[in-house]
């Protein structure tokens, strides 16, 4: 007779409506939502010709969790599964909710929306990629000294999450270089921003030896010249369609073969597509013009034409930044979930046809409020906001800043490097934002209501 007593545990009990959500978009997309990245990936390992265009990480990742592309859903389901222990673990960091029973009350509501159910279920990189770093951000951001275990968890987490973006260890080097400077301040304790950065040091290494190992055993083509240098490509055709005249005759021609100044139209200061469009891009010529691209942006750079590129990266990137330096998303693509399998061509077994259509619905529902959620900039300045009002009115741990600060980081990095702003790039910020202003949000309520109670009291 099968022993039962397992679904006698209270917790269990308490768990099982999350798995409502997670069942629904996981059903609902089955077997899982290929975006353009994500079929990149799934082509190398089908044709057995890797690159590093996309993380080879996540490559591998696809290829090994779907037995060669053939159970998808098995991906998708532990994306999922990730996103969920990421966010439960980020509401314990927190303290939210006075009892498990509540935390995962909060749990399931924050997966039955597209912005956390939707997205783990989509084939991205950012998926293991935020979920990872969030988890070694969760093992150190905590008041208590961190333990052996906590550090070791963190360094192997950092290292392994980064794997999966390309920017990833530059920001780990970046943030350590940071808590540095912050340890020569008193409001810290020295010797713990000391250690921290050497966990990030030691996670760099360790990425370093992951990474030179995946690359040697799978030897991968190199990035493409044009993936390198897409942001340069990108400013330099802003320069021409904005004031042409400052760009020399044989850069004009260069774009023109490109194909990179079709349907660029100025709108408000910007031009209505401020990227290079890879659907129409010469791929020969956009791969050998990565030296070419860099003089010319130097040149352009050196000359009078600084406030152009400046502005051009504020057209495509400016979501990313924190608010007030941003103003709200240009470009962004809501809701960045990707595109279904059938836009791709790709043959998709709908289980249920229903469920499907009320997830379009939703998702459809969502892009109308993409100026504020979407809208990664603003996520990142009610993270800040938030974390701070939370240290010092209500004296949480001091080392929460570290999430902003490395959010504020990679924003940066993001801003300066990628070619167009996404949602899903900011992943991890929204993994924390909406968390942390929860939990302020419970704590005022819980202030208000104790004050009120004790002026009746007196009364």
């Amino acid at each position: 007779m099968m022993n039962l007593k397992i679904f006698s545990s209270k917790k269990l009990r308490y768990m099982l409506p999350t798995f409502i959500p997670i069942l629904f978009w996981w059903l609902s997309s089955f077997p899982a939502k290929i975006t353009p990245d994500g079929l990149d990936s799934i082509t190398q390992f089908i044709d057995k010709n890797y690159n590093n265009n996309q993380p080879i990480a996540y490559t591998l990742f696809i290829q090994i969790t779907s037995v060669n592309g053939n159970f998808l859903f098995i991906t998708s389901l532990i994306q999922s599964l990730l996103m969920t222990f990421t966010l439960w673990r980020i509401l314990l960091l927190l303290k939210l909710g006075k009892s498990d029973r509540t935390r995962f009350w909060i749990l399931t509501v924050l997966l039955s929306t597209p912005i956390y159910g939707s997205l783990a279920v989509t084939l991205y990189k950012d998926i293991p990629y935020a979920c990872l770093t969030a988890l070694a951000l969760t093992s150190i951001a905590n008041n208590s000294k961190p333990t052996a275990r906590n550090v070791i968890n963190a360094i192997f987490l950092f290292a392994f999450g980064s794997l999966f973006r390309h920017e990833g260890v530059f920001v780990m080097l970046s943030l350590a270089t940071a808590l540095i400077i912050l340890s020569l301040f008193r409001f810290f304790d020295r010797l713990r921003m000391l250690m921290l950065a050497m966990v990030l040091v030691s996670a760099s290494l360790i990425f370093t030896a992951l990474n030179f190992s995946l690359l040697k055993a799978i030897n991968p083509s190199p990035v493409k010249s044009y993936f390198k240098y897409a942001s340069l490509l990108s400013d330099i055709k802003y320069v021409g369609v904005v004031n042409p005249i400052l760009l020399e005759p044989k850069t004009r021609i260069f774009l023109e073969d490109l194909k990179s100044l079709e349907s660029s139209v100025l709108q408000n200061g910007c031009i209505t597509n401020p990227a290079i469009d890879s659907r129409s891009l010469n791929f020969r010529l956009a791969n050998s013009s990565g030296p070419y691209a860099l003089k010319t942006w130097l040149s352009l750079f050196s000359s009078n034409s600084t406030d152009l590129l400046i502005k051009a990266r504020f057209c495509r990137t400016a979501a990313l930044l924190p608010f007030p330096f941003s103003s709200g998303p240009n470009n962004i693509n809501w809701f960045a979930s990707g595109v279904t399998a059938n836009e791709l061509g790709v043959e998709r077994l709908r289980l249920i046809p229903f469920l499907y259509s009320f997830s379009v619905f939703l998702e459809k529902s969502w892009t109308q409020t993409a100026e504020t959620i979407g809208w990664p900039g603003f996520q990142i300045f009610t993270l800040i906001l938030s974390t701070l009002i939370l240290i010092y009115r209500y004296k949480v741990s001091q080392y929460l800043l570290i999430l902003p600060l490395y959010m504020l980081i990679r924003s940066m990095i993001l801003f300066l490097t990628v070619n167009v702003e996404d949602f899903r790039m900011q992943l991890i910020v929204y993994l924390f934002s909406l968390p942390i202003f929860i939990k302020l949000i419970t704590l005022f309520l819980r202030t208000h209501e104790a004050s009120n109670t004790e002026t009746s009291n007196s009364n």
